[in-house]
C-alpha cells in the first residue's frame, strides 16, 4: 500500500501543478473566443466590432504573456551558504531578519541560512527569495523573481475582464433593449456566461490588484504584511519616536520602491521582463533603519 502511495505521488503533483494551468489557459481562450466571434462578429458586425475586437486581442495577449511569464519563471532561490558555519561564527551582519529569539532564520529542511525576506514554501519544498506566497492558480511560488510578471498580469486581467463585462454589457443593452430584438435570438448562453465571469472577475481580481499596487508602494509582501518582521538588535522594540518608522526596513519611499520591484528602465515596466533591481538575497534600508544598525553594530564592536 505504501509503494503504491509513493508511486501515485509524483502522478498527483502533475495533475495539481497542471490542471490549474489548464482552466487558466481555457478561460482565457473561451472568453476571447466568446467575445470576438460570438458578441463582435456575430452580433456587432461592422466597424465598431473590429474596433471592439481590436482592444480584446490587446488584453488578451498581453494577459496570455504575463501569465505565462509568471507560471513559468522560477521565483530565485538562495544560494548555498555555510549555514551552522555562519551562526556559529555570527557571521550574517549583512542580513537584519532575526526569529522572534533574536536567532538566526535558519532553514532546516534546506540547510541553509535564509536572507531577509526569504521562506521555505512547504509547497515547493524550498525556500522562495522575497516571497510572497505560493498560487495554486499559477502552480508556482511567487516571489523575487517573478513577482513583477506577477503583478503585470494582475493589472492586465483585471483591465480585460473590465473591458469585456462593460462593453459586452453596453453591446447587450443596445441590440437587445433599444432595437427590441427578442432576446432568444441574440443572447447565447456563453455570452450570458462571459458577463457572469468577467463580472465577479472584475471585482476579485480588481481589490486583489488594489491591494498588490498598494503592498508594491510599501515594499512589502503578502507575508510582511501579514506578519511583522523582526529585526537584529530588536530595533522594532524601540521605544523612540523614530521607531514608528521602522515598522518596515526596506521602504524606501513609493517611487524607490517601484523601482526596486519593475526596474530602472521605465518603457520595461508594462512587460513581463524581468528587469528588477538587485539579486533577491539583500535589499537596501530606509535610513531610520541604517541609522539603528550602525548603532547597534558600532555598540556590538565596543563590547567586543
Amino acid at each position: 500500500m505504501l509503494s503504491f502511495h509513493v508511486k501515485l505521488k509524483p502522478y498527483l503533483h502533475k495533475l495539481t501543478t497542471y490542471i490549474p494551468r489548464a482552466i487558466v489557459y481555457c478561460l482565457l481562450l473561451w472568453s476571447f473566443w466568446v467575445y470576438t466571434w460570438t458578441i463582435c462578429i456575430k452580433t456587432v458586425s461592422n466597424f465598431y466590432g473590429i474596433i471592439l475586437i481590436f482592444f480584446a486581442s490587446i488584453g488578451f495577449i498581453i494577459s496570455f504573456w504575463c501569465y505565462t511569464a509568471t507560471t513559468f519563471t522560477f521565483p530565485g532561490s538562495p544560494r548555498g551558504n555555510d549555514g551552522y558555519v555562519c551562526i556559529e561564527s555570527r557571521n550574517y551582519s549583512t542580513f537584519i531578519s532575526v526569529k522572534q529569539n533574536g536567532s538566526a532564520r535558519f532553514c532546516n529542511k534546506c540547510e541553509i541560512l535564509k536572507p531577509d525576506r526569504t521562506h521555505h514554501c512547504s509547497i515547493c519544498n524550498y525556500c522562495i527569495l522575497k516571497m510572497d506566497h505560493h498560487c495554486p492558480w499559477l502552480s508556482n511560488c511567487i516571489g523575487f523573481a517573478n513577482y513583477k510578471q506577477f503583478l503585470l498580469f494582475l493589472i492586465y486581467i483585471s483591465i480585460y475582464s473590465i473591458y469585456l463585462f462593460i462593453s459586452s454589457l453596453i453591446i447587450l443593452y443596445k441590440f437587445i433593449i433599444l432595437l427590441n430584438i427578442p432576446s432568444k435570438n441574440v443572447i447565447p448562453v456563453n455570452w450570458m456566461l462571459l458577463l457572469v465571469i468577467s463580472g465577479v472577475f472584475s471585482i476579485v481580481l480588481g481589490i486583489f490588484t488594489i491591494w498588490h499596487i498598494f503592498l508594491v508602494s510599501r515594499n512589502l509582501t503578502t507575508i510582511e504584511a501579514l506578519k511583522q518582521t523582526c529585526y537584529i538588535g530588536n530595533l522594532n522594540n524601540d521605544d523612540s519616536r523614530s521607531n514608528s518608522k521602522i515598522r518596515n526596513a526596506f521602504d524606501l519611499g513609493w517611487k524607490k520602491n517601484w523601482i526596486q520591484v519593475m526596474g530602472s528602465n521605465k518603457f520595461l515596466w508594462f512587460f513581463p521582463i524581468v528587469n528588477n533591481l538587485g539579486t533577491g538575497e539583500s535589499f537596501p534600508v530606509n535610513n531610520d533603519i541604517a541609522k539603528k544598525l550602525y548603532e547597534y553594530f558600532h555598540h556590538s564592536k565596543n563590547i567586543i
